[in-house]
């Protein structure tokens, strides 16, 4: 990674994380979560990697039940599909920004949320493959996840929300991007201030 890009990427993480803790000051709803996530590569991905299996933390600060916004941590190996892959991983840390629309009093809602962060993307190589050397990556990431929610106090705890959500990633690179399609399954736990 050049100066340059170093520069770019500690810039970018600094202002996230300053848009994210100035906003949340006001905060009377955070929650805490646990998840796990599916994906798979489509597209030129695909290629290479055969799916992703793993899991993540996500924690939510909003003034309200109706939008807010989410910080999550997320680690996925991969499964190759290249004989020259031996092995490969990544983890993301991303901010998002989603809106909550009940269904009337059923306990569900529909929940879009954008993310936007940075992915580290390692992979391990039998031998040397074209331009690919044997290292790991840093990337901007871009993900839409629109989500399903249930939260209903005569079946769960009042404060626990069920959440299940396909998921949209694509991460940018010099030469185009990745792209992964998925599902996420989690816990969520409503602390209310």
């Amino acid at each position: 990674m050049t100066q340059k890009h170093s520069i770019k990427y500690l810039f970018s993480v600094l202002f996230l994380f300053f848009v994210f803790s100035s906003v949340n000051l006001f905060a009377r709803h955070i929650g805490t979560g646990v998840y796990g996530i599916s994906k798979v590569p489509i597209g030129d991905a695909a290629d290479y990697f055969a799916d992703a299996l793993g899991g993540g933390l996500s924690f939510e600060f909003s003034l309200s039940e109706m939008f807010g916004e989410t910080l999550r941590m997320e680690y996925c190996p991969i499964v190759p599909k290249n004989e020259t892959i031996t092995s490969a991983w990544q983890f993301t840390q991303f901010f998002g920004f989603w809106v909550s629309l009940p269904f009337a009093q059923t306990g569900f809602s529909f929940r879009p949320e954008v993310e936007l962060g940075l992915i580290f993307q390692g992979v391990s190589l039998d031998k040397e493959y074209g331009e690919l050397p044997k290292k790991a990556y840093v990337d901007f990431l871009f993900q839409f996840s629109p989500s399903l929610r249930f939260k209903n106090k005569k079946i769960l705890d009042e404060q626990l929300e069920f959440e299940w959500s396909p998921i949209f990633s694509f991460v940018t690179q010099k030469r185009g991007g990745l792209a992964f399609l998925g599902i996420r399954l989690g816990l969520q736990y409503i602390f209310e201030i």
